[in-house]
């Protein structure tokens, strides 16, 4: 396995990437999107009786999946050695309830900043800090 890999996350929109070193940039690998999350309430509601989570949440759930069947699997073709996870604090619970264990296993840093509307890969790396990354590798 080599490298850190980095997830930003919110409920709509997943970008995955892989560190440059400890002071380098980020390579993008990936992006997931889920419109789903954009939707009113009322056009998510079903006539399922019994139901807890809200619609949104159920989608915001079924986003949270999918972002960890992916980091699943760069984990199983071997992409990342540690994983750095930024999410908003909403998504990053759900993140936590459904990544697996092999990757929970790598997780090394979460961070609870919701950075998913920073487009500028440059302007995004700059906000994760050194030491950040500095952590990751001493940990």
């Amino acid at each position: 396995m080599n490298g850190i890999g980095v997830v930003i996350a919110d409920e709509v929109r997943a970008r995955m990437f892989r560190a440059q070193g400890l002071r380098g940039g980020l390579e993008e690998l990936a992006t997931l999107t889920h419109p789903e999350a954009r939707l009113h309430e009322r056009d998510l509601v079903t006539d399922d009786p019994g139901q807890d989570v809200s619609p949104r949440g159920r989608e915001a759930d079924r986003f949270a999946r999918e972002v960890s069947d992916w980091l699943e699997h760069a984990v199983n073709d071997g992409r990342f050695r540690h994983l750095v996870v930024c999410a908003a604090p909403k998504m990053l619970g759900r993140l936590r309830r459904q990544l697996p264990a092999r990757v929970k296993d790598i997780v090394r840093l979460e961070l609870d900043k919701d950075l998913s509307r920073v487009d500028d890969v440059a302007r995004l790396r700059s906000r994760l800090p050194d030491p950040l990354f500095m952590g990751v590798v001493s940990g």
